[in-house]
């Protein structure tokens, strides 16, 4: 219905002089009831903000044509080539027509979107152009095509664009299972991106608006109303602040400049209806303040609308959603890569980065890596999961700080003299005491070098380089600081070299201390001083903190930046860099990736072969993925390659050697060759206490390697003894909530376990749950679940069958949405809940659980090892012996006669 020009100037005089907020509210009523008067109005409204004289010189003529637009009467006319048909859609920012153009007898078929915003002066025609040409150049599979643009001669701007069939998205993906929808959702966030990225936002992300089309491809439509965003001011978002709020951001409502951050809330919102077929919000006929205060007081979880939605997609719509702009994700390529982890069970910016979420999310990525035994035998698997968490951190620990202290140069004779014999890379160093000689140096240049700033500046730099490759980062950092004091006052290029080199090397000693937010400040003000043949070094070292805080695509970004800029003709500098962007991606959980990029980087360093430290840390890297996909064969052969070439750098008595021996013990106890990993263990921590002492944290975690390799072999007489050392030598290192406690103590009660000592390993596991609980910070955890059905297993063991099955009920409830049902966890521990129930006389209920547990067993994609299903069958048995059912009693009989041995076989 078109608008009666009287009623439009009628509220147009009346709203000019009055106030944005009575603005907003009397264009809310007017948009309830008459929604075309209310476009016309706030059209005119926002041409009267931007030019007051221009709207003034705005005839009453001019004016009456300009809101004489009735849609249906446009039936038929021609716009420039293209002749309108049919309308075929409605909103708030215009119609839409079917249209074709006939050009010599070859009929086109397309869509003329005719806005509502009027064009009457050269400013707004000019505007209007610009975005045209922009939207023009976008260019995306997932994006609508602008084919041509114009103007009708009553004002009315149109946009020609591709003719799109398919389903609204959210009645597409009502059909379709979880992953399907998610995987639809990283495509339509990586055509937002993709426009983001040429400075366009779209501010009208809605279900409407995109379309799946018959190759099940999404297809965002109406681009056309988006603004070009310029490097200082927000696009504008005139029409959101009285259109339904449903998918708006708060500020939109509010009538705030509104920048990439407005599409990442809409497509928040977006993935909210897909995950639970609900609007977050429902808004339409709201108070603006009262929409705005549900907003910001957030939505319902998804899985609190909807039943086995993950914790994970809550925290991303979360985020998504979160009313502040500057707590959203950084972009829509951000929240594409948070879908993804979620897709691909990798953990999620979104949620708080601890210990227990990141080994849940391990687990679901690599199930086989907990080999289906008996439940003890899974928490023990359980461990060296953990251990291999614990090498990737040991790996990072060792990374760039180490490189540079053995390649560091010597600034002055002096320095050379007093560091030659402690440098770790020294063949003469065997004998001697590096942290003597190291205090030896300390005070010759306190000393010698006190009339020479620069120089003295230079060797302490230096001596805290060594410092920080021993892992002295405590006592790196006050050498650092020395160091910069002296430099004050000095302003030349060797200068400025030194200054970096106290930025970067205190930086990383930082970082290896925890403190993690000095360090990024650190890398911040070396990256804004340095110069660009240097930013590189910054790149690498930011890229390293990103990754380390779980700012993954940050952190990439940097690395790769990193790779770009550092010159050809420094193969080694460039390995550095494919190593790191492997560890990221080993932490992200994309082996793939991680595979390639070590690979490249031993490829590059096969014409440089001084490097062999290098490639040796890069083949252990190598080997830690390899094993953790499975493929322990090759694993073994780069730890071998890698031990060859530390033993010619560094001879036997080197601690690269030491952890080189305890990675190869570690691989070959996953190949079965127990007794081959327990006496290169055994090797690894002889060289230790020589070294350095016998209960150092390295030798701590030799006696874990021992302990589980006996654990494989079913030697529990010997692996008792190997935990309680490791558990010992942690207890006097580490703080007494350290998870490499709770692992010690874990690894010592199964042992227990397996020696029936079940009295034993319930204090252990108990004092275990504690410290993983801790840890957790109140998430639930796959370990806290084995573990309480560990205690559960073994209270059965000891008669306390009321305090086994409240064990085994808070691990069936603690792993409930971690794994799937079928998971053979989930056997497992309600395999342990049955034969608790069974022995306090709930037998028909100890049936339920057994039976589930059986039938998880028979679904489970992993092999269930003969133990576990010798363990289910004799429950079952028990279970029908109880009720009498003599056919079942020989089923289940004969099932646990076919995994008893036979006596001389």
């Amino acid at each position: 219905m078109a608008v009666d020009p009287v009623i439009l100037e009628q509220h147009f005089a009346e709203l000019a002089a009055q106030s944005a907020e009575r603005r907003v509210a009397v264009l809310q009523g007017l948009a309830r009831e008459q929604p075309e008067l209310a476009q016309r109005l706030a059209a005119l409204l926002d041409a009267h903000d931007r030019d007051t004289a221009g709207l003034g010189a705005l005839g009453t003529q001019a004016l009456r044509r300009i809101t004489a637009f009735d849609p249906d009467s446009l039936k038929g006319r021609k716009l420039g080539h293209y002749r309108l048909m049919e309308p075929i859609g409605r909103g708030g920012m215009g119609v839409v027509y079917a249209a074709e153009r006939d050009h010599d007898g070859i009929v086109q078929a397309v869509a003329v979107k005719l806005l509502s915003s009027p064009i009457f002066d050269p400013a707004t025609a000019e505007r209007f152009r610009r975005e045209a040409n922009a939207l023009a150049r976008l260019d995306h599979p997932d994006v609508c095509r602008l084919r041509d643009w114009g103007c009708t001669e009553e004002g009315w701007a149109y946009l020609v664009l591709d003719r799109v069939h398919g389903d609204p998205i959210d009645r597409h993906a009502a059909k379709l299972p979880m992953l399907r929808r998610l995987a639809l959702m990283v495509r339509v966030c990586r055509a937002v991106a993709a426009a983001h990225r040429q400075l366009i936002v779209h501010l009208d992300i809605k279900p409407d608006n995109i379309l799946v089309d018959d190759a099940q491809h999404p297809v965002l439509l109406d681009f056309g109303v988006a603004g070009i965003l310029s490097a200082e001011t927000g696009a504008a978002a005139t029409m959101t602040r009285w259109m339904t709020p449903d998918y708006a951001s708060p500020e939109q409502l509010r009538g705030e400049p509104a920048t990439v951050a407005a599409d990442v809330y809409a497509l928040g919102a977006l993935l909210y209806q897909l995950l639970t077929g609900r609007r977050a919000f429902e808004l339409s006929g709201v108070p603006l303040t009262d929409a705005i205060a549900r907003i910001e007081h957030g939505a319902m979880p998804p899985s609190r609308v909807i039943n086995g939605i993950s914790r994970d997609l809550d925290a991303v719509c979360k985020r998504a959603m979160h009313p502040d702009p500057a707590q959203r994700y950084a972009g829509a390529d951000a929240l594409a890569e948070d879908i993804l982890a979620v897709i691909e069970s990798r953990p999620v910016r979104a949620r708080p980065d601890t210990l227990a979420y990141r080994l849940r999310k391990l687990l679901q990525r690599h199930p086989v890596a907990m080999p289906a035994g008996a439940l003890a035998a899974v928490s023990i698997a359980a461990l060296t999961v953990l251990l291999s968490v614990q090498a990737a951190d040991l790996r990072q620990q060792r990374d760039r700080a180490e490189r540079a202290a053995v390649r560091a140069r010597s600034a002055t004779e002096l320095l050379l003299g007093s560091i030659k014999a402690a440098n770790p890379s020294s063949e003469d160093s065997a004998d001697l005491r590096l942290s003597d000689l190291l205090e030896i140096t300390s005070r010759r240049i306190d000393r010698e070098l006190d009339a020479s700033p620069r120089l003295r500046a230079e060797a302490l730099v230096q001596l805290a380089d060594v410092r920080r490759s021993l892992s002295q980062h405590d006592k790196a950092l006050p050498l650092y600081e020395q160091a910069r004091t002296l430099m004050d006052g000095l302003d030349d290029a060797q200068a400025a070299e030194t200054r970096l080199s106290i930025d970067l090397g205190e930086a990383d000693a930082l970082h290896r201390l925890d403190r993690l937010d000095e360090a990024m400040a650190m890398a911040d003000s070396a990256r804004a001083n340095v110069d660009a043949g240097n930013r590189w070094r910054v790149l690498m070292l930011s890229g390293g903190l990103h990754t380390v805080r779980g700012e993954h695509e940050q952190g990439e970004r940097d690395l790769l930046q990193a790779l770009a800029e550092i010159p050809d003709d420094q193969p080694v500098e460039r390995a550095e860099a494919m190593n790191d962007l492997g560890s990221l991606f080993s932490e992200r959980g994309r082996h793939a990736e991680s595979l390639d990029w070590y690979r490249k980087a031993i490829t590059l360093l096969a014409n440089v072969p001084r490097e062999r430290e290098l490639r040796a840390l890069i083949q252990t890297n190598l080997a830690n993925d390899l094993s953790q996909l499975g493929e322990v064969k090759e694993a073994a052969d780069h730890i071998q390659q890698a031990l060859d070439a530390r033993m010619a750098l560094y001879g036997e008595r080197h601690f690269r050697t030491v952890e080189t021996l305890m990675y190869q013990a570690g691989v070959m106890t996953e190949l079965g060759q127990w007794d081959e990993a327990v006496a290169t263990a055994r090797r690894a921590l002889a060289i230790e206490q020589d070294l350095n002492s016998a209960d150092s944290l390295r030798a701590g975690h030799i006696w874990t390697q021992i302990g589980t390799a006996m654990d494989r072999s079913r030697r529990f007489d010997q692996s008792m003894p190997a935990h309680a050392k490791a558990l010992e030598i942690f207890r006097t290192r580490l703080a007494a909530d350290n998870v490499s406690i709770g692992m010690a103590r874990n690894n010592l009660a199964t042992a227990m376990v397996a020696s029936k000592d079940y009295q034993g390993s319930i204090e252990q596991f108990e004092q275990a749950f504690k410290i993983f609980e801790k840890a957790a910070n109140g998430e639930p955890s796959i370990y806290l679940a084995i573990i309480a059905a560990n205690i559960a297993y073994s209270s059965a063991r000891v008669g306390a069958q009321p305090a086994g099955i409240e064990w085994a009920t808070r691990g069936l409830k603690t792993i409930e949405g971690l794994l799937p049902a079928e998971h053979f966890v989930h056997a497992h521990i309600r395999n342990i809940y049955a034969d608790n129930l069974l022995a306090t006389g709930n037998v028909a209920e100890a049936e339920t659980q057994a039976l589930a547990a059986e039938a998880a067993f028979a679904a489970s994609a992993n092999p269930v090892s003969p133990k576990s299903l010798e363990a289910n069958a004799r429950v079952l048995l028990a279970v029908y012996q109880a009720i009498g059912r003599s056919d079942l009693v020989a089923k289940y009989q004969a099932k646990v006669d076919a995994f008893v041995p036979v006596a001389g076989h």
